[in-house]
């Protein structure tokens, strides 16, 4: 099975793009312990508040394919449709290489960025996030090169 990625953006009438960005998130929870499912990632456009983006990274397309088809996916998808102001760009890719990613035991962990935050400079995570994170750095501190130009 060939790992794929998918980037979709969508846009929320006019004011809506809160209530599109719960509703995603809404299916990102239900995507959290997906097999196959190793990110699925909501964000907002820092200039347009109506503008959602969502990164998903998958064991393969049949895995993606399968998603569609859990519990609660088609009317939460209905809901995401009902709040757009067009149809959805989407592209699907070849994922080439990167950088930490957070993982579950079956699938992609659910968090969510709090825009509480306890320093200035860093977003706030939920404890077992911050434990899973902090192992994660001691592990890649203990294993990790510099990285060179290839």
């Amino acid at each position: 099975m060939t790992p794929m990625t998918r980037t979709a953006t969508v846009r929320a009438w006019g004011g809506r793009g809160a209530q599109l960005a719960e509703r995603l998130l809404r299916a990102a929870s239900l995507m959290a312990d997906v097999p196959g499912c190793a990110l699925w990632l909501v964000q907002r456009d820092l200039d347009d508040p109506d503008m959602i983006r969502v990164t998903e990274l998958w064991a393969s397309r049949q895995r993606c394919d399968a998603a569609l088809n859990l519990p609660g996916v088609d009317k939460n998808a209905a809901q995401v449709m009902g709040l757009l102001d067009r149809p959805p760009e989407v592209a699907d890719g070849e994922p080439l290489g990167g950088a930490r990613m957070l993982r579950g035991s079956t699938g992609a962990t659910a968090f969510r960025f709090s825009t509480r935050q306890t320093s200035p400079s860093a977003p706030s995570f939920s404890s077992a996030t911050t434990s899973t994170m902090s192992a994660r750095r001691a592990t890649s501190a203990s294993t990790s090169t510099r990285c060179r130009p290839g």
